[in-house]
């Protein structure tokens, strides 16, 4: 039995999932495409790519994760509020 076909996801993308989450998905068809789709940020499946070692810390965050972390954290705003103010709002709070 092989383990070929396969699917890799990563975080963000154009599929949206519950919570304001957003992935992509692509197939993998051999143990090269696997090793070069890991290498690049690919995960192997869904739960892994959300997994806190899968954040990046260096990029800002996007406007999305402001969205998602304001509503976990139950901050209030709306579509004039600016990414730096919602960020600073975040981080007030954490």
């Amino acid at each position: 039995m092989s383990d070929f076909p396969t699917m890799v996801y990563r975080i963000p993308g154009a599929h949206r999932a519950s919570g304001g989450l957003t992935f992509d998905y692509r197939g993998i068809d051999d143990a090269g495409a696997l090793k070069a789709a890991l290498a690049d940020g690919w995960h192997l499946s869904l739960p892994e790519a959300i997994a806190p070692e899968a954040v990046d810390d260096v990029s800002p965050a996007t406007r999305e994760e402001l969205e998602q972390k304001a509503r976990e954290l139950g901050i209030g705003f709306n579509a004039r509020t600016t990414d730096a103010v919602l960020a600073q709002r975040i981080a007030e709070r954490v």
